[in-house]
């Protein structure tokens, strides 16, 4: 399979075998469902042999592994990659890849080391993996976590033990100010540059986790588990967390709603927002040219890209073709028209 990817300056050609995709503000808002035509898009692709997978900032729990479900897709992601990379799931052959949690007595000193800062500019801080559910300066933003993720922060505001009590792969500092994303960052890339990354996953928040791994290595080991090319391989994302990824690309896509440093970095930029089908946006957007164009069919795929571009759905245009055709939309490549002799007839009468 290929794919002619229309983007500035003309048309760049690619053998086509996985799509890797951000979630959140990518394919979804927070907490939100599959956008319809994305949706639409990836069971055409995925049944011609090109393999879907997902790479998220967070843990793959059951939430993201059954995600698909309720996503309405018909089919399980081919790879999942979670944790910013730290985690890698290949379900077609039931390999996993973990890193371990972080050391707790580096998370104490992480916590301790900014402790006067976070309460002095009321940031809240979390803790994500081994179900660690603690929080300090819960705010608006830990809130409206709760509601979405159905699940309550336990208050351990200037309680560094017992946001310790449980381990964790990363610590996440979330602010009302996106401006404290990089304050936090200064402090720990002064102390702990050595061994520790970060990476803002939204403004407003940004992550810290160990250093040697990103979304990167981590599509990287599931296409080497399948000796697969990254020269074959498109991703969509927005922000710095996804950069890793999209810089392996052979194809890198940032949404429009997108920060100005990935969309910097990628090769395209969609013309649509997340929540506006961006992913199948129409600079985006493949044409799928299968073995068989030559004859004359029009591919699933086809119909897809004409159903975008006319704003209709696809099983409109499939009745049109069936209706006003015959079944057959094209015959050596020429439009057919369904030809009524008593129309004709009407017409010709009339003149």
């Amino acid at each position: 399979m290929y794919a002619i990817l229309v983007v500035t300056g003309g048309k760049k050609m690619i053998k086509l075998d996985c799509i890797a995709c951000d979630i959140d503000n990518t394919l979804t808002n927070k907490g939100g469902k599959l956008m319809p035509k994305t949706r639409e898009a990836f069971e055409i692709l995925h049944s011609q042999g090109v393999r879907i997978g997902i790479a998220s900032g967070r843990e793959l729990d059951n939430r993201i592994l059954e995600a698909y479900k309720d996503w309405g897709l018909s089919f399980q992601f081919d790879f999942l990659i979670g944790m910013n990379g730290g985690m890698v799931k290949d379900t077609y052959n039931n390999r996993s890849y973990s890193i371990d949690l972080m050391d707790r007595s580096l998370m104490k000193e992480i916590l301790e080391y900014t402790l006067d800062t976070v309460n002095e500019r009321n940031i809240a801080v979390t803790l994500e993996g081994d179900n660690n559910h603690y929080a300090m300066n819960i705010n608006e933003v830990i809130k409206e976590i709760e509601l979405r993720k159905m699940f309550h922060f336990e208050d351990a505001t200037n309680n560094v033990d017992l946001m310790c009590s449980k381990g964790c792969y990363k610590i996440l500092y979330r602010s009302e100010e996106p401006e404290d994303d990089e304050l936090i960052r200064e402090m720990i890339e002064r102390k702990y540059g050595d061994k520790l990354q970060c990476a803002i996953s939204f403004p407003g928040t940004i992550e810290i986790f160990m250093k040697g791994y990103d979304k990167g290595t981590g599509i990287k080991m599931y296409l080497d588990w399948n000796n697969l090319s990254s020269d074959n391989l498109m991703a969509f994302g927005d922000s710095e967390n996804d950069h890793a990824m999209l810089k392996l690309a052979g194809h890198s896509v940032c949404l429009k709603n997108g920060s100005d440093s990935t969309k910097e970095l990628c090769d395209d930029v969609t013309d649509y927002v997340c929540l506006e089908d961006g992913v199948v946006g129409n600079k985006s957007w493949l044409k799928l040219i299968e073995k068989d164009l030559k004859s004359g069919l029009l591919t699933d795929a086809d119909y897809v890209k004409a159903a975008i571009d006319l704003n209709v759905e696809v099983a409109v245009l499939k009745a049109v073709k069936e209706v006003e055709s015959c079944g057959k939309a094209l015959i050596n490549g020429v439009p057919v028209m369904l030809f009524e002799g008593h129309i004709f007839w009407q017409r010709l009468v009339a003149r």
